[in-house]
């Protein structure tokens, strides 16, 4: 997954270590316009790779036209429990619609991590939509909440973030998310303990369903 993020967001904390705790993974409370805005962002998403299923898809991977919102987008396909393309703008996306349109594209045909998504994949794949709040430094590595915030995590040798839902998903402590971070970024499983990182957190309201609205439909663009 390609990351960006403007440099003005690179500040923060040291991170120091401490031992596990348990927490309450379960996803974070949605309201009912949290949940009516991230349906129809699903909807953009989908609609954006149906139309490249139909009339082909960009030649090439697209960036967001950063602004300085404080807030971000992540899309992701799955398939069963394998991953199948995931794309992250996780800062300064000011019109989260057309950030949902062209990370699902980047996620579903330009991640180099996997094969392009073909069309007859349709009814197995499910559509995962994060919104993703404002990144705030840690005071230390367990400063984060389980399955409700997302870790961005900068290393001397590179940065990295994942969703809170593959916490959930793998059933992992805090530790075992922090460790699985680092392997993200091919980085030793402890190296969110190294000199010289910063981790940050951020809340997000996400939303997963089928990729198929009903058996062989396509989607409808409000």
């Amino acid at each position: 997954m390609f990351l960006s993020l403007p440099v003005f967001l690179l500040m923060g904390l040291l991170a120091g270590c401490s031992g596990e705790v348990a927490a309450d993974v379960s996803p974070a409370p949605l309201s009912g316009e949290d949940r009516r805005l991230l349906q129809h962002l699903v909807m953009e998403a989908r609609s954006a790779v149906w139309q490249a299923w139909q009339e082909g898809p960009p030649p090439r991977w697209e960036d967001y036209p950063y602004t300085a919102e404080r807030q971000g987008i992540i899309v992701r396909f799955v398939a069963g429990r394998k991953p199948r393309g995931c794309q992250a703008f996780y800062q300064g996306v000011g019109d989260l619609a057309l950030g949902a349109r062209l990370a699902a594209l980047d996620a579903a045909f330009h991640d180099a991590r996997y094969e392009p998504l073909r069309k007859e994949e349709a009814p197995d794949l499910a559509i995962e939509v994060c919104i993703v709040g404002p990144l705030v430094p840690m005071k230390g590595p367990e400063d984060f909440s389980l399955g409700k915030e997302l870790v961005y995590l900068v290393h001397p040798a590179g940065s990295v973030l994942m969703q809170p839902s593959l916490a959930r998903e793998h059933g992992w402590t805090k530790r075992a998310y922090l460790e699985a971070l680092c392997k993200k970024e091919g980085l030793p499983k402890g190296a969110w303990r190294d000199k010289g990182v910063v981790l940050y957190r951020a809340s997000v309201k996400e939303w997963k369903e089928p990729f198929m609205q009903e058996e062989g439909e396509a989607p409808r663009r409000e």
